[in-house]
This record gives C-alpha cells, structure tokens and sequence, in this order.
C-alpha cells in the first residue's frame, strides 16, 4: 500500500499544479491516505468474496490515484477559502 501511495503521490505531483506549492512530502502523505480510501472504495464496490483486504487488484490502483487527486483538490480547495 505504501508503494501505490507514493506512486499516486507521484502521479498527483506531476498532474495537478497545484501540488507545487503543498510541497512533496504532504503530497506523499495525501498519496499514502488517498491510495487507502481509494483502494477501500474500489473494495468495497468490486466485492468479489475473497474477502481478503490484502488482495492485490490492479483496479485498486487507478482508485489509490482517483482518492488521492480527490485529496488533493480537496486540499486546495479547503486552503484556498480558509486562507
């Protein structure tokens, strides 16, 4: 989970312009938490009754990236009215 989170990271880093002012490591981080809900989403809505957590679905990845640019527009969103 790591890896697919700083993979995702890296992916929102080079996708979004505005990852360039969060920095890296909260991009990572937000890769990380995004590539955990991204991937429970995906598992829970691709149940296919191996009910492992730890199984390895490669649809799981596109939901670690899909969780982690929502985290992030998320993110900027919340910085740019709060601040």
């Amino acid at each position: 989970m790591l890896v697919v989170g700083l993979s995702a990271g890296q992916i929102a880093w080079a996708v979004l312009p505005e990852t360039k002012a969060m920095g890296w490591m909260s991009v990572v981080f937000l890769g990380v938490l995004g590539a955990v809900l991204g991937g429970l989403g995906i598992g829970l809505l691709l149940n296919d009754g191996r009910g492992t957590p730890s199984y390895f679905h490669p649809v799981g990845i596109a939901g670690s990236v899909a969780g982690t640019l929502m985290l992030v527009g998320l993110c900027h969103l919340v910085r740019h009215r709060v601040g």
